[in-house]
């Protein structure tokens, strides 16, 4: 495996983010490399008019930034050098420009977030990454065992 250095892991609260999460902070561990933990609040599939009709992107917000802490307080706690990123919009653009903005030589990721049904009309992030990214992309499909995959 290459010598990474700074580790984008995008995460949106399913199992298979936190297992890139974990495989990436073990990675960390034993190469000393930098974790960039970010979470979009993905406003690619709102209509506009969900904005003036009583849409709340608040509690999105906060979910997000108590996910960005959890992480950040467990990789301290292994003395893993981690920064957080909030973004708000298209998450496929946002990891692609987190990647180029933070320098990152890998991105870390589940390989679905999304449900099936969003997954058709939206398209899978996953997939747009491996296709679009200039930096290597480690999908993750199974548990920290490599072998076992989640059943949600």
């Amino acid at each position: 495996m290459a010598n990474y250095r700074r580790i984008l892991v995008p995460i949106d609260g399913s199992i298979l983010a936190d297992l890139a999460y974990q495989k990436a902070k073990r990675y960390a561990k034993q190469t000393n490399a930098h974790l960039i933990v970010l979470s979009v609040v993905d406003t690619s599939g709102i209509a506009m008019h969900d904005y003036g009709g009583g849409f709340e992107i608040d509690p999105l917000m906060n979910t997000a930034k108590e996910f960005l802490e959890d992480y950040a307080e467990d990789a301290a706690k292994d003395n893993i050098n981690c920064k957080t990123i909030l973004e708000v919009g298209s998450a496929k653009n946002a990891i692609l420009e987190t990647a180029k903005d933070q320098n990152a030589d890998l991105i870390m990721m589940g390989a679905s977030g999304t449900n099936s049904f969003t997954r058709l009309f939206i398209g899978s992030t996953t997939d747009f990454i491996v296709q679009n990214s200039k930096v290597d992309v480690f999908v993750v499909k199974t548990h920290m065992d490599n072998t076992t995959r989640p059943t949600h």
